[in-house]
Formats: structure tokens, sequence, C-alpha cells
């Protein structure tokens, strides 16, 4: 069987870099992750919380967690576009699950926050993710855990310098 290579990352100088890996390999390593995304997307859909989608409960999650933001800091933390938190804030906003307040220093700035019921949602959101995430990584141990986390934090960093390259100046 023919061996196949990507040359076009740049790995270790000793052959054990991106470029050593087969194509059949990559394909196997993509397929994997986007099985895993659709997974948890899955399980999340079936948690049936008011119908929120994940996003929306990241949103809560956030607000919850680092008081009230404007749309534009929600969609950084999230990796969304500002337009996309508008509309996601609407369906939690009509739930009565966030409110939308004037900054007081500056009446033009408007900032999410979240509201008592969806303080008691967080709950509820944190539980079911705790939840899905033990079925996810039942059979490793905390250190392939740890050592997990530790590769998609490399990955996120390769990603961010590759955006930061990619910039006009």
């Amino acid at each position: 069987m023919k061996d196949e290579r990507n040359n076009g990352g740049s790995g270790a100088p000793d052959g054990t870099g991106p470029e050593s890996v087969t194509e059949e390999e990559l394909s196997k390593l993509e397929d994997a992750f986007r099985g895993v995304q659709r997974k948890v997307v899955s399980e999340w859909n079936k948690a049936d919380l008011h119908g929120l989608t994940h996003t929306q409960a990241g949103i809560l999650v956030k607000l919850e967690r680092f008081g009230p933001q404007k749309a534009s800091a929600l969609a950084e933390m999230l990796s969304v576009t500002s337009g996309a938190i508008t509309g996601i804030a609407d369906k939690l906003l009509e739930l009565g699950f966030i409110v939308r307040d004037r900054n007081e220093d500056d009446r033009r700035v408007v900032q999410l926050g979240i509201t008592g019921s969806g303080r008691a949602l967080v709950e509820t959101i944190m539980a079911k993710r705790r939840e899905i995430l033990n079925r996810m990584f039942t059979g490793l141990s905390r250190e392939e855990i740890v050592q997990l986390t530790a590769i998609y934090e490399h990955i996120l960093r390769n990603m961010e310098q590759n955006e930061q390259r990619r910039m006009p100046e």
C-alpha cells in the first residue's frame, strides 16, 4: 500500500511531525474529531433544556461566571460572530433568562445580564454538561484527559498563530 505523506505542515525535524502522518491517518483523525462534535451536539439536544442550543446555554454560563457582558465580548468567548449573538440572545430574552441593560457609565453600551431564572437554569446546564462529559470520557484516566486537553490547547494555539500570520498588516 502506498504511503502518502502530507507535506504541508511544519513539524518536528525527526520526522514525527504532521508531515509524517499519512493521508489515511489524517482522514481518520478528522472523521473522529467531527464524530465527537456531532455526538456532543446530539447529546446536548437530547437534554432538552427549554429547547436551548449549546451556544445559548454557553451564553448563560458565561454571564453567570463573568457577569454582564457586551455582545462582542460574549461572541469572542464563544467563538461566534457578534451578529450571531444578537439572534441567539433574542430567544434567551424572550424566555426571561437574560436582560439587556445600558451601561451606567456609557448609555450607548448595551450589556447582556443573567436573570434569576437564568441562574437557576445554569445549575441544570452544568449538571447536564458534567453528565455528558462523564459519558464522553468514560474509560480515560485523569492523565489521559489532561493530555487530551493539552493536545487541544496546542491545536488551538497553532490555529490562532496561523490566523495571525494570514492577517493583513
